[in-house]
């Protein structure tokens, strides 16, 4: 095979996972696995060039060196480094989107597949819901249906507003699934990723204060009478009403205490990674709970838990500057997909309050195939001499 017919195999690929992305896992794991093979291949024929950010790199594989220290001292060091491969395996997508996403063609495709699979799942999701089933469309739990759509809407919803090299009826398409996706959400009711849309919500008409007054409150109006909507369903009103009632959250709180402990009893390298479920059920779980739980509800008190400061250290330096760089290619050189990956990094680590959703495979690797078509974006516009200015700078 020619290099360009293994670019091309690659980017199909690609394309197959942006189309399974929120409707089959098993088919995103076939087409992630069967990128990465043709792309070593191309590898070795031409090595690629990998135009990412340095400190990006740098930040993942610091990461990383923190998990191999913990699992080097884990309790059971299988699963250590079974969860270490666990999280390496998860960021191919950011490591395949940069090189072979390419092109501004090739990219819309992608987004628009990626727009596509989130509407089936949208329409599977609400028919679900007004049949009075909890959410889930084809995922296999609500949690990870609730993790796709508070990454798509901000996707999707920056996109339709702001990216102007779209067309007209693609942007169109957008707005219309990015409430379809708002109304699964609802049938979702994973509250932790309601929180996070609200956040983000209230970030996007900040940021259009100050842009677009109008647009504000066209986008605040509109967020009153579907959220009055929505609050009349019963169902709804009750899923919502819980979220200040402490007793619904019993077995978070004493999973909670638990990592904790685990913490303060292992604080510097944690108990080691995958080895929480067992360590908590055999040693900190509390007397009142009533719930097996296998991870912290949390991905800062599980860090914590399994991976000590060193390991909490890592993340939050990840993290950290992932926030960074979107903020400064998102806000300050006003790239909306920069800023939609921005927003969508801002609901997962909300709901990450309440739910240790670093640990899902198919979220995460959501994210981090979102995080490589920000830098896919960044490397075209770049290219082709596009890249704007931060703001205040000329252009030279």
């Amino acid at each position: 095979m020619t290099v360009k017919v293994l670019d091309k195999t690659v980017f199909g690929f690609l394309l197959l996972y942006a189309l399974a992305s929120s409707t089959s896992i098993a088919v995103a794991n076939i087409a992630v696995c069967s990128a990465l093979i043709f792309a070593i291949v191309r590898h070795i024929k031409e090595p690629l060039v990998f135009q990412f950010d340095k400190r990006i790199v740098q930040v993942i594989f610091l990461f990383w060196f923190t998990i191999l220290v913990s699992a080097t001292f884990a309790y059971d060091h299988l699963s250590g480094f079974d969860k270490l491969w666990a999280y390496v395996y998860r960021t191919l997508p950011f490591f395949l989107a940069v090189p072979f996403i390419n092109t501004r063609k090739k990219l819309v495709a992608i987004l628009i597949a990626m727009a596509l699979s989130i509407l089936l799942a949208d329409l599977y999701g609400i028919w679900q819901g007004l049949t009075g089933i909890r959410a889930q469309a084809f995922s296999s739990h609500w949690m990870i249906f609730g993790g796709f759509l508070e990454q798509m809407i901000p996707l999707l919803a920056i996109l339709g507003l702001q990216e102007k090299s779209l067309t007209r009826s693609t942007r169109v398409a957008f707005f219309v699934i990015t409430v379809l996706s708002l109304l699964a959400l609802a049938f979702n009711a994973t509250r932790g990723a309601w929180i996070g849309i609200l956040v983000v919500f209230v970030l996007v008409v900040l940021l259009q204060l100050k842009n677009n007054v109008k647009t504000a409150i066209v986008l605040s109006v509109f967020a009153a009478l579907l959220i009055g909507l929505l609050g009349s369903i019963p169902a709804i009103q009750q899923r919502a009403a819980s979220v200040t009632d402490i007793t619904f959250h019993t077995e978070r709180i004493l999973v909670w205490k638990g990592a904790w402990q685990m913490f303060l009893d292992h604080p510097i390298v944690g108990v080691g990674p995958g080895n929480f479920e067992k360590i908590y059920l055999e040693r900190y779980i509390l007397p009142d709970a009533k719930e097996r739980l296998g991870h912290a509800h949390n991905n800062f008190l599980h860090i914590l838990a399994e991976n000590g400061i060193i390991g909490f250290a890592g993340f939050m330096a990840m993290f950290g500057y992932f926030l960074i760089y979107l903020y400064k290619n998102g806000i300050r050189k006003r790239d909306p997909l920069a800023l939609a990956v921005l927003l969508a990094s801002v609901a997962l680590l909300v709901q990450g309050f309440s739910e240790f959703n670093y640990g899902d495979s198919a979220v995460i690797r959501l994210y981090w195939f979102l995080l490589g078509l920000a830098g896919a974006n960044f490397c075209i516009l770049k290219n082709s001499g596009e890249l704007k200015p931060m703001i205040g700078e000329k252009k030279t």
